[in-house]
Parts: structure tokens; C-alpha cells; sequence
């Protein structure tokens, strides 16, 4: 099964992926992450998602498929340089 990462929770995540992630649950395992505890613990109860950490670099560790970046632009490129070196290896080809 593949396992898909969503890095920040914010309004364009609850209201367009999160509902329909948690629809395909069974397709999919998603792991999310989000700074804000509160907030990731009212969206795994809310949508029943297994895997949440606020912990970013342990996000990436899980050997992720694929991953949602939704967090604010300007934090991009720092996040991508984060990604393990085997996803580096796939981006560019």
C-alpha cells in the first residue's frame, strides 16, 4: 500500500485533500503532519488518520511514496532539501 505524506494542515488541506484522503483510506496509508498539536489531533479524530506526528523530519523518515507540501510557499525549498536522498534520486529524473 502506499504511503502518502501530508506536511501542514492548513485551510486548503482540511477543505480539498483531507476529505477525500480520508475516503480512500483503504488505497492509501496517509501520515500527517502539522506544527499545531491541537489541530492535528482534532483532524485524526475528525477523519480517522492512524499516523500524525508534529515532528517533520520523522514524517519523512516513514518511507514515504509520495508527499503533500501545504504549507506556506517561502517554506518550500527548505522542506524539499529535507527529503531523504532516495527521493532526491527520483525527482530528478
Amino acid at each position: 500500500m502506499l504511503k502518502i505524506g501530508v506536511l501542514g494542515l492548513g485551510n486548503i488541506a482540511q477543505k480539498a485533500y483531507l476529505p477525500v484522503f480520508s475516503g480512500i483510506q483503504d488505497q492509501a496509508e496517509f501520515y500527517l503532519s502539522s506544527r499545531n498539536e491541537t489541530k492535528l489531533k482534532s483532524l485524526q479524530a475528525k477523519y480517522r488518520f492512524p499516523h500524525v506526528t508534529t515532528n517533520m523530519d520523522e514524517l519523512l523518515e516513514v518511507g514515504l511514496d509520495a508527499v503533500f507540501i501545504h504549507t506556506p510557499t517561502a517554506t518550500h525549498y527548505t522542506i524539499i532539501k529535507k527529503i531523504p536522498h532516495r527521493w532526491n534520486q527520483r525527482l530528478r529524473r
